[in-house]
């Protein structure tokens, strides 16, 4: 079966650096993602998730901080693959109702982008080191609606390692 993960920016950047969040060594979100390319599974893009990445490449870039250089390079090839990098119609995933309720928290305004992403795919994993955002989108029921699964980069790994139909 093909998956398809949606992949916050914190794990992103993690992948890109060698380093969690909270600045602890560890190479499984770039693992993740190298692992996902070469089991055929799917990275979703939106226009503002790509945006928010790039930037952020970009900032490690200027920092001269050590980084995964194969990264980048990578991306760039799964982008060019048709149906590597799914993108929702006209670039933008719509907003969720959710987002006007009088529960919506300043977590999830902040990763509004890839909830959105995640929520438009539906049956998909969205993959984050943020605990609080996991927390923020259980209570409000978002993954039960939306049909998606909060995961850590550990929890998604075995995911990434099944082959799909296409490898």
């Amino acid at each position: 079966m093909k998956h398809i993960f949606v992949i916050d920016e914190n794990v992103t950047m993690a992948a890109l650096t060698y380093e969690t969040p909270a600045g602890e060594s560890d190479r499984t979100p770039a693992l993740l993602i190298e692992t996902m390319f070469v089991n055929c599974h799917r990275f979703a893009l939106s226009t503002a998730t790509f945006a928010r990445w790039s930037a952020k490449v970009q900032q490690v870039r200027a920092s001269r901080q050590a980084q995964n250089a194969a990264l980048p390079p990578m991306m760039a090839q799964a982008m060019a693959m048709a149906g590597k990098c799914p993108l929702p119609h006209r670039g933008s995933p719509p907003e969720i109702a959710e987002e006007h309720g009088p529960n919506w928290s300043t977590k999830l305004e902040d990763d509004r982008d890839f909830i959105r992403l995640a929520a438009y795919f539906g049956a998909c994993y969205l993959v984050t080191y943020d605990a609080p955002l996991k927390r923020d989108i259980v209570n409000l029921k978002l993954d039960v609606v939306y049909g998606f699964q909060v995961l850590t980069p550990d929890e998604a790994l075995p995911l990434a390692s099944e082959p799909s139909d296409d490898s």
